[in-house]
């Protein structure tokens, strides 16, 4: 095969598959920020009450360890119990007399909050999921127009998962591409995610015609959780990826700005128990409508800015419609003003749009989201963290500090061994977090603290902004997350842990 025919190959599937760069793992509902701080309800006791409940099934938990203390941290501390069955415990402690809440169960990822000057805290902690079995969702993307042939472009399709908000805080470039791989004929046989979606057409190339038809699906998803595909349909001349390649066969990000978004569709909610069909149709119709000019992020990043959906106004569902490149961190000082599509149609609460700012290799991400985007949207100034990236062993203590209208996020992640992890289960898990609000200034996290059990690969730094509206002393965890304007994240790997 011609050199030039594998650059044609492997920059048509990089198309495809950058049609995804905002689709991430799927989730039933917005998670909440994990804890909420709240009035003490008449019928309990004086003093500091903590409640415990599950983060997906909002049922209590009951024999969840609670400390107490002035410190994150050290062996001293005010006041150590356990939840009862109604996932509640009660401390003869006034809101002054305390720094920081821990919430340790076993099963689940360990929680702490300092600078709560609270009388009642509700936490939320999260099920540490290590091995389950995914069942598979199969299907074809329709929608698409009856005649593909002839008018010089490349047409594909991609089916994910529904996000929410708090995909995006966590997001992971390579989330979005499914691992299953099936079997195409392009230029001889060739392994494609088993998501993308290719109608039938056939492509006229300067050496010949190529046929393509892949119009069904695979997707591995979480089973007895709720979930909703939705697919996208897109398309990108095929002059565009020949200019593209011309020149020594590099694939620019700049390219997506040659890629046309065409219809968006979503299914109903899903409740998988085991493998199932379901079709998705791609029947919304997309167009211009938003233009958009960021401004430059405190980092050298590729900046990516993209349109999107929230389907009900609370950002449990978000729908991707358009993504383009503002800046190309290979001449970070050029800033392009961007025009994005979204529905033509009355779909959904309302329009948003997302800025992204990548740093190389993602060690750094900072967000802006735009809540109801009009024709023109200046996003505004991006958060900045501080860089982490590869560190040779984990440092005695990590500072952690909140943005002045929001909270600062810790994360330790251990590494799952190969043998347990299936398709949508992610090869590192939580296994502590920690949270900061503004009052308690600077606090040094100590990683002592991180039980020696677990194979720690490394730890993730968050910045939430929550904009001028933020009181840290009453916030709804629950609905908070709705609220939230920008995000800056940065990851921290121990060299030892790092894949060659």
């Amino acid at each position: 095969m011609s050199i030039r025919k594998k650059q044609l190959f492997w920059s048509f599937l990089f198309l495809a598959l950058i049609a995804g760069t905002l689709v991430f793992v799927g989730k039933a509902s917005a998670e909440s920020l994990g804890f909420s701080i709240e009035e003490k309800r008449s019928n309990e006791p004086p003093g500091l009450t903590v409640e415990v409940r599950d983060e997906y099934t909002q049922e209590v938990v009951s024999d969840a360890i609670i400390t107490v203390s002035n410190q994150i941290g050290g062996s001293s501390f005010i006041a150590r119990d356990r939840t009862s069955d109604l996932g509640k415990v009660s401390f003869p402690i006034s809101k002054q007399d305390y720094k920081s809440i821990t919430v340790e169960k076993k099963g689940y990822t360990s929680l702490s909050l300092v600078g709560a000057k609270a009388n009642r805290v509700t936490v939320f902690l999260k099920v540490v999921r290590e091995s389950a079995d995914d069942v598979i969702a199969n299907g074809t993307l329709e929608g698409w127009k009856s005649d593909l042939r002839g008018d010089n472009s490349v047409y594909a399709g991609l089916v994910f998962k529904s996000m929410n908000i708090s995909d995006l805080m966590y997001f992971d470039p390579d989330s979005f591409v499914s691992p299953l791989r099936d079997e195409i004929d392009f230029l001889g046989p060739r392994k494609i995610p088993s998501n993308l979606v290719l109608p039938e057409q056939y492509v006229y190339l300067p050496f010949g015609g190529i046929g393509l038809n892949k119009p069904d699906y695979r997707l591995p998803v979480r089973p007895n959780y709720k979930t909703r595909l939705t697919g996208v349909h897109g398309e990108i001349a095929v002059a565009d990826i020949l200019s593209a390649i011309g020149s020594g066969g590099r694939v620019s990000i700049d390219l997506l700005n040659k890629l046309k978004f065409n219809k968006v569709g979503i299914t109903d909610w899903i409740l998988p128990e085991s493998n199932f069909q379901k079709d998705v149709t791609a029947n919304i119709s997309l167009r211009i409508k938003h233009e958009v000019r960021v401004n430059k992020p405190p980092f050298t990043a590729d900046v990516l800015v993209a349109s999107a959906t929230d389907l009900n106004g609370d950002r449990e569902v978000i729908i991707p419609t358009d993504i383009k490149t503002a800046i190309n961190s290979d001449y970070p000082s050029t800033i392009r003003t961007v025009r994005l599509s979204a529905p033509t149609e009355q779909f959904g609460h309302s329009q948003g749009i997302f800025s992204l700012a990548f740093s190389k290799k993602n060690w750094k991400i900072s967000a802006i989201i735009s809540n109801q985007a009009g024709r023109r949207v200046r996003p505004g100034e991006f958060l900045n963290v501080p860089t982490l990236g590869r560190i040779s062993s984990l440092p005695e203590t990590v500072p952690l500090a909140a943005p002045e209208t929001g909270v600062g996020t810790l994360i330790f992640n251990k590494t799952i061994s190969d043998e347990i992890v299936t398709f949508s289960a992610q090869k590192s898990q939580p296994v502590w977090v920690v949270h900061v609000l503004p009052a308690a200034g600077t606090v040094d996290v100590p990683t002592s603290l991180v039980s020696q059990e677990d194979d720690i690969e490394g730890y993730t730094l968050i910045h939430l902004d929550f904009g001028g509206q933020f009181d840290e002393q009453r916030i709804d965890g629950r609905q908070i997350m709705i609220e939230l304007s920008r995000f800056a994240r940065a990851t921290a790997k121990v060299s030892a842990m790092i894949k060659k």
